[in-house]
């Protein structure tokens, strides 16, 4: 179990399989990623912590 501490520096290593994206309509490797880190009001449950 891991648990998510707030303020904490974590460093992952990025990989091949990581796509950058600076538009929520980008396309990647021919597929709409549709994505967004700007997005509010969505609450999310990661690890029993409802997230918002």
């Amino acid at each position: 179990m891991h648990n998510i501490i707030l303020g904490q520096h974590e460093v992952y290593p990025a990989t091949p399989n990581v796509w950058s994206f600076k538009q929520v309509n980008d396309i990647v490797n021919g597929i709409n990623l549709r994505l967004s880190n700007m997005a509010g009001g969505f609450p999310f449950e990661f690890n029993g912590t409802t997230w918002e």
